[in-house]
């Protein structure tokens, strides 16, 4: 062969092997416009590729129709479009229109229509189709509620690496619906999605180290997962990384200031958590001056919403007159809801205020009086401060709160004032709420009492001598109360063991007797 043709052969095929540069066509020149902020340049393109019939360009011209980039915001416009996508079986714009359709943007409210949308692009293997079908599953919104079916659908989206999809999936074996709860699975996927930069799924993953669920208990990770997902904005992450600044805990000082800014930004998002722990740091004056007005009106925000705590701290503050008119009725509306959800605090306070009133009612006092206070003044019944289970539960292990009461002519305790708390969001309330159940002999004068109380979670010891035990359900198992009648120069003692939580306190009278106070010292 003549090697100059063989050279120019050869050069001809070495060029043809290789890749050839091609122009940027409308479709990408309208996203890289897009892309840069230039809207009118994106619609244009888009525009004119839309009415050519191109399925993307009318998914992309009816979002921007939808959000009102480089065109007045007109839904129905953005419906139209979309509707020309999905029915040339493109599943972005069936997923597109899907969601008009459950949201009634552009069109009447439909979620059947929704989800006959959603399922068409999720059967085509769209993980964000499959992702919202899940959703309309696990709802029941549009369909039957199916769980079993919603989590099929989130794995399918989630094992494509969608992250909201992760999320979901997490949630559902978190909290067993629609597979056994498996807390380790759960925070595997919390982990895969909250590692692709997902809010929630980093909260979600935050409060798994907190708890320690499905991964070791560890305040610093859960501080760190918080931290990331409350700087996207995340309400929950924030109310709890609050809660962390709070307790000083992961790693963080006792800082109430940053919990209430933490707080705030939860709150003023609508969380219930959020509000109703910024309303605890108005009522305490804990790192904001203290304002108990303020504080109702967060209470009342979240306890609107349904939040059993908030609602149970409206009602004391209704009973107690703080921030508010005193209004025993509204107090019981709002402790009764509360009650409704299950809320230990709030049945407890209704129980003593029933208690009291048909006391009152039937004219009668108690018999035996017990625990002597001083001479002339004889604790005659009410309740001994408990645990309270939120702290128990947020794995608070200590407590101290002093407390001064005013007792009436009548024996009645007339005013509750906290003298020092810590932590005041949980303990505190537990000892105002115990107090108030508190009744005295009538002596014709007003005195005032003082006590301390200490909480901590650590194993009570049995005193010896003659028991009587008494078993009962309570929140946490079984537990029984071991009482001891050994005296001491104060006064009985009293121990009652609750798996590992014990509260003790010390009573006195502080009024002008000069005999010195008796003293009782209680171990609960």
């Amino acid at each position: 062969m003549n090697l100059r043709r063989f050279a120019r052969l050869a050069a001809f095929l070495l060029a043809a092997s290789l890749p050839v540069p091609t122009p940027a066509g409308p479709s990408e020149d309208a996203n890289a416009a897009y892309k840069n902020g230039d809207y009118a340049t994106a619609l244009r393109l888009r525009r004119d590729l839309a009415e050519q019939g191109d399925p993307v360009a009318q998914r992309d011209l009816g979002k921007m129709y939808a959000d009102g980039r480089g065109v007045a915001k007109d839904d129905v416009s953005a419906v139209q479009w979309y509707r020309k996508s999905a029915e040339q079986g493109f599943a972005g714009g069936q997923v597109s229109l899907g969601y008009m359709y459950e949201t009634g943007r552009g069109v009447a409210k439909d979620e059947v229509e929704a989800v006959e949308w959603y399922r068409k692009a999720a059967e085509r293997g769209d993980a964000v189709g499959q992702a919202n079908l899940g959703y309309m599953h696990e709802t029941g919104r549009g369909v039957a509620k199916d769980e079993v079916e919603a989590v099929q659908w989130y794995r399918r989206a989630a094992e494509q690496g969608f992250a909201r999809a992760q999320d979901n999936l997490g949630a559902m074996y978190r909290d067993g619906r629609g597979v056994p709860r498996d807390d380790a699975a759960a925070a595997g996927w919390f982990r895969k999605s909250a590692e692709q930069g997902h809010a929630r799924a980093q909260a979600n993953l935050g409060y798994m180290y907190e708890t320690g669920r499905g991964v070791a208990k560890d305040d610093t990770q859960a501080v760190e997962w918080y931290r990331k997902s409350a700087g996207q904005g995340n309400a929950r992450a924030q109310a709890n990384l609050g809660s962390m600044y709070f307790n000083g805990r992961g790693g963080l000082p006792r800082d109430d200031k940053q919990a209430v800014e933490l707080y705030r930004n939860a709150a003023e998002q609508g969380l219930a958590l959020g509000q109703n722990n910024l309303g605890v740091m108005y009522r305490d004056g804990r790192g904001v001056v203290q304002d108990s007005a303020e504080a109702v009106r967060w209470f009342r925000k979240a306890a609107e919403q349904g939040y059993a705590t908030a609602q149970t701290n409206l009602g004391v503050m209704f009973r107690d007159g703080r921030g508010v008119s005193e209004d025993q009725a509204e107090a019981v509306r709002w402790l009764r809801k509360a009650a409704e959800q299950k809320d230990a605090r709030a049945q407890g306070i209704l129980d003593s205020i029933e208690k009291r009133s048909a006391d009152a009612g039937a004219a009668t006092r108690p018999t035996a009086p017990t625990q002597p206070v001083r001479r002339g003044i004889t604790r005659l019944a009410g309740e001994d401060p408990v645990y309270p289970r939120e702290a128990i539960r947020m794995g608070i292990d200590n407590g101290k709160v002093r407390a001064r009461v005013m007792i009436d002519e009548k024996g009645d305790v007339d005013n509750v004032v906290i003298v020092k708390a810590e932590p005041s969001e949980y303990f505190d309330q537990a000892v105002i709420d115990a107090l108030r159940t508190w009744k005295f002999t009538a002596d014709g004068e007003k005195y005032v009492g003082e006590i301390e109380v200490k909480f901590s979670l650590q194993t009570v010891t049995e005193q010896s001598g003659k028991k009587a035990r008494f078993e009962r359900e309570g929140d946490a198992g079984r537990y029984f109360i071991a009482r001891s009648p050994a005296e001491s120069g104060h006064g009985p003692q009293h121990r009652l063991q609750f798996g590992t939580r014990q509260v003790a306190y010390t009573w006195r009278c502080v009024g002008k007797h000069r005999r010195g106070p008796q003293r009782t010292s209680v171990q609960r």
